[in-house]
């Protein structure tokens, strides 16, 4: 399929050596720029970087990123990212146009990073050698588009990352690679996802080196279990007390940077709260403005939020 004059071929950046032509689909976010940041510092700087554009979007628009004007006071890897990685924003994922610019980019990997759209299988059949996506989860638990929120729910202090094959069905494809990630209690969303791109940033360039060197190695996702969960609804941020302080804990300073408070339901009553100062196996003395809330396992202090009503 060729480009129209609407659709020019793009100026792509050479490769260095025998690098592949990498193609990542991703958002201007920080789980995105640190997987291509990982790549850029293995040796695997994409040849484009495709964002799903404004609705209505017809032809692929070149995003210019201007050059800083202090080269000297960011690293090397900041600014080549900052400023030579070529961007496109997009359209339907499945439209001539965005077909056609895949093609002329010519990629040997199409990567997923957090792009919101399914990409069809006319567009990733594209890539020579393989076409993946790099998901914040230890699949088949935590498929769909939020599983930094229900990891952090779980809040056992255990996540990962997965690189799996693109198949039709969202997060189901065979898995290449994965890595477990453990985090500290009270880790927040912002820091969480920041560990998770650089390890998946990781974890795909060791994966293109082993799809450079033959075949890999895959595991089928069962056809039954795992875990499917979609954008969180109001009733998912309440949690009960028969869970752990611990969780609970984690949970709430967790998601925090949300600004949604956490209801915790206990005797009869929920209690909305703000922030989550601590938790402790035995009953802790509080701060006035605080309170301590009894777990299975302990209590758990947190700062109730007086803007909504306690029913």
């Amino acid at each position: 399929m060729s480009v129209s004059r609407a659709d020019p071929v793009p100026e792509t950046l050479p490769p260095p050596g025998d690098a592949p032509r990498l193609v990542v689909f991703g958002l201007r976010c920080c789980f995105t720029d640190g997987v291509v940041a990982e790549l850029e510092r293995h040796g695997l700087p994409p040849v484009a970087i495709l964002l799903p554009g404004p609705p209505g979007l017809r032809s692929p628009f070149r995003v210019q990123v201007p050059r800083r004007s202090l080269p000297m006071a960011v690293g090397e890897t900041t600014r080549r990212f900052g400023s030579e990685l070529v961007r496109y924003q997009i359209g339907r994922p499945g439209s001539a146009a965005t077909l056609g610019l895949v093609h002329a980019l010519e990629p040997d990997i199409i990567a997923v990073a957090c792009y919101p759209r399914r990409l069809p299988h006319d567009l990733y059949r594209i890539a020579r050698l393989a076409a993946v996506n790099v998901h914040p989860s230890l699949l088949p638990s935590h498929r769909g588009p939020d599983p930094l929120f229900w990891t952090l729910r779980e809040g056992t202090g255990e996540a990962g990352v997965s690189i799996h094959e693109l198949v039709e069905e969202f997060d189901a494809g065979p898995i290449l690679a994965q890595e477990r990630v453990l985090f500290r209690d009270g880790t927040t969303e912002s820091d969480l996802e920041h560990e998770l791109a650089s390890t998946g940033g990781r974890l795909l360039a060791r994966t293109i080196q082993r799809l450079l060197d033959g075949p890999v190695d895959v595991v089928e996702q069962p056809s039954v279990g795992g875990s499917y969960e979609s954008w969180p609804s109001d009733n998912d941020y309440v949690i009960d007390t028969r869970r752990s302080a611990r969780q609970a804990f984690n949970f709430i300073r967790g998601i925090a940077e949300r600004g949604v408070p956490v209801g915790v339901r206990h005797d009869d009553s929920t209690t909305w709260v703000r922030a989550a100062i601590g938790w402790s196996d035995v009953e802790p003395a509080v701060e006035p403005g605080h309170v301590a809330i009894r777990f299975t396992d302990g209590f758990l202090t947190v700062e109730p939020d007086g803007r909504w009503p306690d029913p």
